[in-house]
């Protein structure tokens, strides 16, 4: 220290400090507003994109309207080959064009821009950003899961049959330009984003009058077809198509038409199936007790198959009743054991250039372990995600493909002493378009939202459902029962049943409670139609107005 120098202390005063503590927290406010601007102007952009993704894929639906679909050629007797696999080449060189324009359409950067937003450390904001770089083209789901599709496909506008789409997906015909137009402040309905929800996932509503039929002709209400004549154990709908199962092995696909008329083709009459799901749009993926099979629709013949329960991930002991849930969605193949969920990735390739010969290429992408036991396992709201639901006690954890738990929620308060813990299978069923999850333990329905982040429904019914579908931006739940009961509910009120109706009404002879009833919806002529089958082979298509 230099002479005569001294050492002058910081002088604080209650001013000073106030000027400070006010001059951050102007700061941080400026920034809070500023992050809020930018997340707004980021989810207008995402709905941009949405809205001119959709538009791209009603010129797409167009250019394909103007090829004839292959399932509709019947060839002449006296006619050459030649016109076909033309047609052939040119379907394929069409869909890989789509395949194209899909994968373009794609926008990873938006999951960068929405990160750098926030550093808060919230489980339920990552969740959100990623589902960002979900596959866009998918809807569902089979939507098993497209709406009430519990596999998801992608969801386009159908090119053979544009009145017929999956529920959730309403067509609009009112184009009124080549580009759609996006307004932040619109009182319109037609635009506007489903008011039960806030998230990122909410899709745009669509007025159900802009699809209606202009036509004078009243619309059939109930239709009975009979499908099989065995009963229908398992059915699963993609775009306008259906692919049925029935306890006597005959697999069939069903093409619906304008006033619930339908068209139906045998597959196969000797399949043997635990589990269906839409690989694709023409292809058909089979699960039985021993092999994995890919069919084609088109072709209506097996293109592959693979001794997929052969694998070491099995035991030589094991049983197909061993698994606990089964789930496809976007090529991702879920399997759930006691306390074990496996993932593989399925693609499905030609192993000859020359020859038309297939090849099943299933990779394992994860395990995940848990400690309680499995009673349920689907597929998550993100594109590499999964949630599982277990026992001792009653939980759902959302997991990662990485086996790192995201978030957990105890179900313990809302089932209460109502339920026991002796149950070994549950079912999930998640709504995408109002980020909700539905759960099913025996007679116990748990409705869990992720944009509130707690549990909305807890209710206890009087009979146990066979059948539960919640795919709808409007919160409708269907419930069918194994006396051919099928209620249709929505939420918050959830108590009252909007619509009700008996699948076996006026057939007495029928031996009821033997066979689940299994249900699927799709879109017709505005208005959606409930698809139920069960133990007579009958299929009833049944159109609901209070959707809309």
């Amino acid at each position: 220290m230099l002479p005569n120098q001294t050492h002058v202390q910081p002088h604080y005063t209650l001013p000073g400090v106030m000027h400070y503590l006010q001059t951050e927290f102007t700061k941080n406010e400026r920034d809070r507003i500023t992050w809020e601007l930018e997340r707004s102007e980021m989810k207008a952009r995402i709905t941009q994109l949405e809205g001119e993704n959709r538009n791209l894929r009603y010129k797409l639906a167009n250019l394909e309207n103007t090829t004839p679909s292959v399932a509709e050629i019947k060839p002449q007797e006296n006619g050459s080959s030649s016109s076909l696999t033309s047609l052939l080449k040119s379907k394929v060189s069409v869909q890989e064009n789509v395949k194209e324009i899909i994968y373009l359409l794609k926008n990873p950067d938006v999951t960068g821009q929405l990160g750098a937003l926030s550093d808060k450390d919230n489980v339920f904001h990552s969740i959100e950003k990623l589902n960002l770089n979900n596959n866009n083209e998918t809807d569902n789901t089979n939507i098993h899961d497209p709406l009430f599709n519990h596999n998801i496909v992608p969801q386009e506008i159908d090119s053979t049959n544009s009145d017929m789409l999956p529920i959730g997906h309403k067509k609009d015909n009112n184009y009124a330009s080549d580009a759609e137009t996006i307004t932040l402040n619109d009182d319109n309905p037609d635009t506007s984003m489903d008011s039960d929800s806030s998230s990122l996932f909410s899709v745009k509503k669509v007025n159900p009058v802009q699809s209606m039929t202009t036509s004078t002709k009243p619309l059939d209400a109930t239709k009975q077809v009979s499908l099989s004549t065995g009963p229908i154990k398992d059915i699963t709908v993609c775009r306008a198509n259906m692919v049925s199962f029935s306890g006597n092995g005959e697999l069939k696909l069903t093409t619906f038409r304008k006033d619930l008329d339908i068209d139906v083709v045998t597959i196969d009459e000797n399949v043997k199936c635990e589990s269906l799901f839409w690989f694709d749009h023409n292809q058909i993926m089979i699960l039985n007790n021993k092999e994995l099979q890919i069919w084609s629709s088109v072709d209506r013949t097996m293109l592959c198959k693979t001794d997929f329960f052969k694998r070491e991930e099995f035991s030589n002991d094991f049983k197909f009743s061993d698994i606990k849930s089964i789930d496809f969605k976007n090529k991702w193949l879920l399997i759930a054991l006691d306390k074990k969920v496996y993932i593989w990735e399925v693609n499905v390739s030609k192993s000859n250039d020359l020859v038309d010969e297939y090849k099943i290429f299933a990779v394992r992408k994860t395990t995940v372990n848990t400690t309680n036991p499995i009673i349920g396992s689907i597929l998550g709201i993100t594109e590499k995600s999964l949630i599982i639901l277990s026992t001792d006690p009653y939980e759902f954890s959302i997991y990662n493909f990485q086996g790192k738990i995201l978030h957990t929620v105890d179900l313990g308060q809302s089932i209460g002493d109502n339920i026991s813990s002796s149950f070994t299978h549950g079912r999930l069923v998640l709504n995408k378009e109002t980020s909700k999850l539905l759960l099913q333990i025996g007679k116990a329905l748990i409705v869990y939202s992720f944009d509130q982040k707690r549990i909305i429904v807890g209710e206890v019914l009087r009979n146990e459902p066979c059948s539960v579908l919640f795919q709808t931006d409007s919160d409708f739940i269907l419930l069918a029962y194994r006396s051919g009961l099928i209620e249709l509910r929505k939420l918050p009120s959830f108590q009252n049943i909007i619509k009700k109706y008996n699948h076996y009404e006026e057939m007495s002879s029928v031996n009821k409670n033997v066979c689940d009833i299994v249900v699927e919806t799709v879109w017709s002529e505005g208005t959606p139609v409930i698809i139920s089958g069960g133990e007579n082979g009958i299929l009833r298509l049944e159109r609901i107005a209070e959707f809309v």
